[in-house]
């Protein structure tokens, strides 16, 4: 939905004085957020900046300095004109960065503890999580405003694709644990979102994050339109079947 290089996302710059964070792993409600924050023109742009195909743009070999640089022309262009600048990021787009023999680098420790405020969105479901990333992968098509598409992404499940479900569900794991080491060790105090919770109730969760980031402003509606209409009910019955699973009930 948003890119690091769309020159039409850019502001006018503007002084900083507030930055906010998205924790998030994929397929867990980040987009929603991120889209109406964007949308209420009070909250900057806040994109997956250091997603791997962004930083894959930048000239010359990526490091520390470079990614930097980068961080800070970003800043000057997609910081709103209250001085709010936000941004998203996953466990993935932060490890190769930040982290060094399963330790955080003193680099990645300054640059979380350096915004105002954090938010934490993770999925209880991590089955249908998993099967969602499986899904958006293959149709590349991850999130859209398109109210015609609607519940019309559903996955049709593959005995061959058991292991890649496996793989996928290990993620989401690792990496709400990841995310939850690194808050509890830097002492970060998070507003939690869950998936769950943004697609039962999206306005009154959308309205915790714009009180919690202190925006004097009403949400907008969620710019973004769940894909699967069930959250492939049937399709985790099925992968829980060809694993094992009997369900005594």
């Amino acid at each position: 939905m948003f890119g690091a290089f769309k020159p039409e996302l850019d502001l006018p710059k503007t002084p900083v004085t507030f930055t906010y964070l998205i924790l998030s792993q994929p397929r867990t409600g980040s987009t929603m957020i991120s889209s109406s924050l964007q949308a209420s023109g009070h909250a900057g742009v806040p994109v997956e900046y250091f997603n791997h195909e962004h930083l894959r743009k930048l000239p010359g070999p990526l490091s520390l300095a470079s990614v930097h640089a980068y961080y800070t022309d970003v800043v000057s262009r997609r910081t709103s004109g209250n001085g709010v600048f936000g941004m998203k990021l996953h466990h993935d787009q932060f490890k190769p960065l930040f982290m060094k023999e399963n330790a955080v680098m003193e680099a990645g420790a300054k640059f979380l503890r350096s915004f105002d405020r954090i938010i934490l969105t993770s999925r209880r479901d991590k089955l249908a999580q998993a099967i969602s990333q499986l899904t958006a992968y293959r149709s590349g098509n991850w999130n859209t405003s398109d109210r015609s598409l609607e519940g019309r992404q559903n996955y049709e499940f593959r005995k061959a694709d058991v292991p890649i479900i496996l793989t996928y569900l290990q993620d989401a794991f690792s990496g709400e644990l990841f995310w939850d080491k690194i808050c509890a060790r830097l002492d970060l105090h998070p507003l939690r979102i869950t998936y769950e919770d943004l697609s039962r109730s999206p306005e009154a969760e959308l309205a915790r994050v714009f009180k919690y980031l202190g925006l004097q402003v009403a949400p907008t509606a969620p710019q973004t339109v769940k894909l699967s209409r069930d959250n492939n009910r049937e399709a985790k019955l099925r992968f829980l079947q060809e694993i094992g699973f009997e369900n005594e009930a």
